[in-house]
């Protein structure tokens, strides 16, 4: 793509953008939540992600996560309060190679559209994700032996 002299390529880190707050109308993530949750302190690394991505996004810009995860595994990583996301959900047939085979399983996609900012409550926001929801209880309380 070193021909391509319009697009300029960045290496960052997700959970830690350089970019400025509400600069893109459109964010794509093929896989990289699957990744993070694959990883130690997963689910927070999931949230910085994501709280990275609410941020540098437009009002109204669109997040568009191509995943393997089920709405059961993912749809609650998108749905805290202080991302200010509004959520649709698709499914895509994988595609398959037998002619005489239906598709087995489905890639997921999730849209989320900004709908505001998140207000600023002043306070150190290092792990306020655990007190304005109960994301972590409810998975603790499936998990749980």
């Amino acid at each position: 793509y070193k021909d391509m002299d319009k697009m300029s390529w960045l290496k960052m880190c997700g959970t830690e953008m350089d970019f400025p707050d509400n600069n893109f109308d459109v964010v794509v993530c093929k896989a990289t939540i699957d990744a993070l949750l694959c990883g130690s302190n997963s689910f927070h690394q999931a949230y910085l992600l994501n709280k990275q991505v609410s941020r540098v996004m437009k009002k109204g810009g669109k997040y568009i996560v191509v995943s393997y995860g089920q709405p059961d595994t993912r749809i609650d990583h998108f749905r805290r309060k202080k991302l200010c996301w509004e959520i649709e959900h698709h499914t895509i047939d994988k595609p398959v190679f037998s002619c005489d085979s239906a598709p087995s399983s489905y890639y997921h996609v999730y849209i989320m559209t900004k709908t505001g900012e998140a207000p600023d409550d002043g306070g150190d926001d290092e792990d306020d994700d655990e007190e304005d929801d109960e994301f972590y209880d409810k998975f603790q309380a499936n998990t749980s032996v």
